[in-house]
Parts: structure tokens; C-alpha cells; sequence
């Protein structure tokens, strides 16, 4: 089995249910694994794999078309789209951190992480 990577991917978006989020916004960091079926390639082919540029694209386009209030929404989202991208892929967790939650604490970063798999 393969994995595909997509580590620290920073997105600006209008997520929370807080309104100053709504309104200002803020960076996400996305993080995103693809469990691949294929124990081997045939070839050196891209379309025996997942394209990541694809995948990013895809990322890019929920990530600003809709203002989500809950992170796990959110990321359920993009998991079930990236998991109906192709047969090839037979799981996907999905890993949304906040990386400057307005929170008045002492902390590097709140997230959640969403799997799914078929």
C-alpha cells in the first residue's frame, strides 16, 4: 500500500462560529494522508496513482467556496470528496489546525482529524 503525503498546506479561510472569524479570518494547516490500494506500480504512470496537485486544487476550492462553523464539517468534507476522487484510494484522514485560535491561551495550534475510508 502507498501513502500520499500533503503535509502543512496553510490556507487562509472564514471557519468558526465565532464572528471575528467570519469576518477576519485566519490560516488553517491542512494535513493530508491518501492510503493508495496498489501494493505496486505497473509503471511509472500517473494515472496509477493520485495526482496531489489534484488533490490540492480540490483542498483549495472547499476550503474557500463555503465558510464552515465547525472544523469537523469541515474536514468530513474534504475527506469524503478526496476519498471519491478515485477507486484507487481506499482511505483518507484529513488532519485541520487552527494555527492562531482566538483563544487567550498558551498553545501552538486546535485542530481535528477525520478518517474515512470505503
Amino acid at each position: 500500500m502507498f501513502k500520499i503525503l500533503i503535509k502543512n498546506l496553510n490556507l487562509f479561510g472564514y471557519h468558526g462560529v465565532r464572528k471575528e472569524e467570519k469576518i477576519n479570518g485566519q490560516n488553517f494547516l491542512f494535513n493530508i494522508t491518501i492510503y493508495i490500494k496498489k501494493d505496486s506500480l505497473a509503471d511509472d504512470d500517473i494515472k496509477n496513482t493520485v495526482n496531489y496537485s489534484d488533490v490540492i486544487k480540490l483542498v483549495k476550492k472547499i476550503n474557500s467556496k463555503k465558510r464552515f462553523n465547525l472544523l469537523e464539517t469541515l474536514s468530513q468534507k474534504v475527506a469524503a470528496k478526496i476519498l471519491n476522487m478515485s477507486q484507487l484510494i481506499e482511505k483518507v484522514n484529513v488532519r485541520i489546525e487552527k494555527t492562531s485560535p482566538p483563544i487567550d491561551e498558551n498553545l501552538q495550534s486546535v485542530g481535528v482529524e477525520c478518517t474515512l475510508e470505503k
